[in-house]
């Protein structure tokens, strides 16, 4: 018997390029490598979280309900989620992938071939807007923040290390003012992830390609200087 939709934060995540990645890559190379992403996510801890994940070819769907606790958590450890799979997508064994995503939180269903819900619509929808590899956090989602929050590098153990605040653009020229999902790098490997997702985004139009050094010159921003490099 189906379930009831649930209560929680959604996340819907698709790989830019992946249309045309049969041209570039070998096959059997980009299903091993989804095969293997969808492995390593299944066996990440869930740590007491009700937490989903579902592979549908490029797109990734997350999603965690609310349970009885604040949920200002279950967004946090959405985005942590998030931003070890961003940076793994991107620094594991290639091909490299680069993705754009949102965060969303309301009513969700996940169970077998269902993923539905207002939550799962309204995350979907976002993620199309976003010109560039962003996964953003939609108004929805930003309601869950606590009061007063600000989202800090340095804050690391307080969550607001997995939140980094930028100007995301849209389609039909607009800009939203919302938190991005950073990938979550080691500091030493800043310079990996720059370099792999430009490489990735090779021949996109021009105004991804602008929008994407927008967001790595915020990450450079973001992340703190290697004292040792």
């Amino acid at each position: 018997m189906t379930e009831p939709l649930k209560k929680g934060v959604v996340a819907v995540l698709d790989a830019l390029g992946f249309k045309g990645i049969w041209g570039r890559e070998d096959a059997r190379a980009v299903v091993s490598r989804l095969q293997s992403a969808q492995s390593f996510e299944s066996n990440f801890s869930l740590h007491g979280f009700d937490v989903q994940i579902q592979f549908l070819s490029d797109t990734v769907v997350v999603a965690c309900g609310f349970g009885q606790g604040d949920p200002w958590h279950p967004l946090l450890y959405v985005c942590m989620r998030l931003g070890y799979f961003l940076s793994n997508m991107l620094t594991r064994e290639g091909p490299c992938l680069a993705y754009r995503g949102a965060v969303a939180s309301g009513e969700y269903l996940l169970e077998d071939n269902f993923i539905i819900g207002p939550a799962v619509d309204e995350a979907a929808e976002r993620e199309k807007q976003a010109q560039g590899p962003f996964v953003w956090l939609t108004p929805s989602a930003r309601g869950l923040l606590p009061p007063g929050f600000e989202a800090s590098r340095e804050r690391v153990t307080e969550g607001s290390f997995y939140v980094m605040p930028f100007r995301v653009p849209l389609k039909g020229g607009r800009m939203e003012d919302t938190y991005v999902v950073p990938p979550t790098i080691a500091v030493t490997g800043l310079k990996d992830i720059t370099t792999r997702l430009r490489y990735v985004l090779r021949g996109a139009p021009r105004e991804k390609v602008e929008n994407t050094e927008r967001l790595l010159e915020a990450l450079e921003d973001w992340y703190p200087r290697d004292p040792n490099p």
